[in-house]
């Protein structure tokens, strides 16, 4: 944008054009992600579009509260802690009532540092070194919300 004029809504609207046809509904994850109480939400570096296509394919759409994107962030991607204070000042996040999940570990050093708990989500089956960002890591999203919801509601 800043270097060659590229119009940042093209950009994204090329890079976000992927073949989505191996995603599923997945209704495990359906399932947790209605166990669990509380708002949830969507911070992404990607589009609106992007998150809206993913989350239809995995039947999830209504699972989410609101969706806060790159262009949300004035194209400030994560991990800038500007981006972070945006989201949360946008969906009045107590941070210290919020978890955060993430694929890279770099974005989870923020959040928790604003006192979130942080989740490494790794999609690897074998265990995972831990991360100084991360309280948790894992790899079965759906399991872990799963025991999660267990944990809040025994």
């Amino acid at each position: 944008m800043e270097e060659h004029g590229v119009d940042p809504q093209d950009f994204l609207a090329d890079v976000h054009t992927v073949d989505r046809s191996a995603l599923a509904p997945d209704a495990g994850l359906a399932e947790a992600l209605s166990r669990l109480p509380g708002r949830k939400f969507i911070l992404t570096s990607g589009t609106h579009a992007h998150v809206g296509e993913t989350l239809a394919c995995l039947a999830i759409a209504d699972r989410f509260d609101g969706v806060f994107d790159i262009a949300d962030a004035d194209y400030l991607p994560k991990p800038a802690e500007a981006t972070y204070a945006a989201f949360i000042e946008r969906f009045s996040i107590e941070p210290l009532a919020a978890v955060m999940f993430e694929d890279a570990p770099r974005n989870l050093v923020v959040p928790r540092a604003l006192g979130m708990r942080t989740v490494l989500v790794t999609g690897r089956k074998t265990p995972q070194p831990a991360s100084p960002g991360a309280d948790f890591v894992i790899s079965d999203l759906p399991g872990f919300l799963s025991r999660v919801a267990d944990a809040l509601s025994g």
